[in-house]
């Protein structure tokens, strides 16, 4: 897999894209980001132009210069409409990477290296806070704006190196893996990746078997994993106040998430192509909710269907539907990582922080 320090030279337009793209990812999560004005949207629009530039020297189809057109105006448009530009790079950079060799390994490297420097630079610049609860210090932020913030790129880093080194792994690295996972939890506190972690390590363990039985299984789940779980919250979402308890024992174990999607969804409701949702105290204290303000999405899943758009839930479950069906077995895993990651996480769209969806440029060019 090639383990050694050293980066890979850039030789692509998509490659100069993807590593613009892990410095404004990364640092837009840093106090260092506010230190020049305009970094973000600076960093943005080179990006964009790299990542068009790789676009524009692909070889097209008829069908393929329609299909890129389509996606990348609907994407440019759900970004207006949601005021976050995330949406259209991570479709820029899936439309980019088509037919380019080891993207995956070019990008874990630089996701690696900036995460470290990021980290070292915070730490020496004492810019890394401790959470206290107590009078006893918890967890970490390790210079990003969350501890939580610093897991999630943690957990695709480890997810990217499980990713690329399936064919090498053995029992032991399953153990390595699970301590990785286990001291992840213990400086951030992330349950989430902790869970999600372990989940991961099991289904890669039992997508080595040979058993056809076992493939077979992963494929159905990997395809319909992602449609179910958009019913279901759909269904909690639209039905939170109306329903019985079985909701809010939920609702309390995923420390609050049905909740705030419910509330959101009482004040905007679904949208086919996105809309701004406000965070703050916008509608006041609303008594039946025992709310003032809505803070954020921590369940993608509403995160798709109220802020970003129901039609790239259609898109992202048809696609993966799709992928399914070729039977891969690391890539199916892949999947049903990105789904269940999705319960109690937003980052799902963001190519940077949850690599999985950038599978969907496998599709582009099949007939």
């Amino acid at each position: 897999m090639g383990r050694r320090l050293t980066l890979p030279k850039p030789k692509t337009y998509a490659q100069y894209g993807i590593i613009i793209l892990v410095l404004k990812v990364f640092l837009s999560y840093t106090v260092f980001d506010n230190m020049i004005p305009y970094s973000d949207t600076l960093l943005s629009l080179l990006a964009v132009l790299f990542l068009g530039l790789s676009i524009l020297n692909k070889g097209y189809t008829i069908k393929m210069l329609f299909v890129y057109g389509i996606v990348a105006l609907l994407g440019l448009y759900s970004s207006y409409c949601v005021g976050n530009v995330m949406l259209f790079t991570t479709i820029l950079t899936i439309l980019a990477i088509y037919n380019e060799n080891r993207i995956i390994f070019f990008l874990y490297k630089y996701e690696v290296t900036v995460f470290v420097a990021l980290s070292v630079l915070s730490m020496v610049t004492g810019n890394v806070k401790r959470y206290v609860d107590e009078g006893m210090s918890l967890y970490l932020d390790f210079g990003f704006s969350h501890p939580n913030v610093a897991a999630a790129m943690l957990f695709n880093i480890m997810i990217m190196w499980i990713w690329l080194s399936y064919d090498e792994l053995k029992p032991q690295i399953y153990l390595k893996l699970g301590i990785f996972s286990f001291a992840v939890y213990f400086f951030t506190g992330a349950r989430t990746i902790l869970i999600v972690g372990l989940i991961t390590i099991f289904l890669v363990m039992i997508s080595k078997s040979e058993k056809k039985w076992i493939n077979e299984v992963l494929a159905v789940v990997s395809g319909w994993i992602a449609p179910v779980l958009s019913l279901v919250f759909w269904y909690t979402t639209v039905n939170y106040q109306s329903s019985g308890s079985i909701i809010k024992i939920i609702d309390t174990f995923m420390t609050g998430r049905l909740k705030l999607g419910a509330y959101a969804y009482e004040h905007y409701g679904f949208t086919l192509f996105g809309q701004i949702v406000e965070k703050g105290t916008r509608f006041g204290y609303d008594a039946l909710w025992n709310m003032s303000k809505f803070s954020t999405f921590d369940n993608l899943y509403t995160k798709l269907m109220i802020n970003n758009g129901i039609i790239w839930l259609i898109i992202i479950a048809v696609s993966f539907f799709c992928l399914s069906r070729r039977k891969n077995n690391i890539m199916n895993c892949m999947i049903i990582v990105w789904a269940i990651y999705g319960i109690s996480e937003g980052h799902g769209l963001n190519g940077y922080l949850c690599f999985p969806i950038l599978f969907l440029t496998l599709l582009l060019g099949e007939d």
